[in-house]
């Protein structure tokens, strides 16, 4: 059902999107669809966001951050920019983003459901690497993605060439407020 999700996300959009297609690419029923998922949104956050597994996580690399906090920075905006980048994920991010002013605390509760352990995950990274003195102690997890994946998916919705020379300027700004003293060459002083 999340496979034919994400098909359908990528060749017809998120307004086109119906349960009962899912239901038929996925060889199932509308019902048996809505028994697990209530609402097109949930299905459709589930299908693009779905909980990443550690080895999915270069950026929550722990020992990165302590040692290398801007090599951590670049993995997060290069994997934001390789996630994003896919047709089916813009639209999902789309489709969600026109449906939350009428769906007051539809993100909380999503967010919560699935990328609350990727959160976790990164705020501890960040916690050690400020023990370790190469972040900013009191660095939230939750700004750092919000701030990366914002900037990425808004380029990208631009249509902005997203090449070397952005990543590196995108790369230089976050880990600016990240690191304790950034070192462009992708250590910290």
């Amino acid at each position: 059902m999340l496979r034919a999700t994400l098909e359908l996300l990528g060749e017809v959009g998120y307004a086109e999107l119906t349960m009962s297609a899912v239901a038929e690419r996925a060889g199932s029923t509308t019902p048996a669809l809505y028994r697990r998922f209530p609402s097109k949104p949930e299905l459709v956050y589930r299908a693009a966001f779905a909980t990443p597994s550690e080895d999915q996580l270069p950026w929550a690399e722990e020992t990165l951050w302590r040692t290398s906090p801007v090599a951590a920075v670049r993995s997060l905006v290069e994997s934001s920019i390789a996630f994003f980048g896919r047709p089916a994920i813009r639209a999902a991010v789309a489709g969600l983003l026109a449906e939350m002013p009428g769906r007051p605390g539809l993100s909380r509760n999503l967010l919560g459901q699935l990328q609350e352990p990727s959160y976790d995950r990164l705020q501890r990274c960040l916690d050690r690497a400020a023990a370790a003195g190469t972040v900013r102690p009191g660095t939230v997890a939750t700004d750092v993605l919000d701030l990366v994946s914002g900037t990425v998916f808004m380029a990208l919705s631009n249509e902005r060439d997203l090449d070397r020379a952005w990543v590196d300027r995108a790369v230089a700004m976050v880990a600016g407020g990240v690191t304790v003293t950034a070192d462009p060459a992708g250590g910290a002083r």
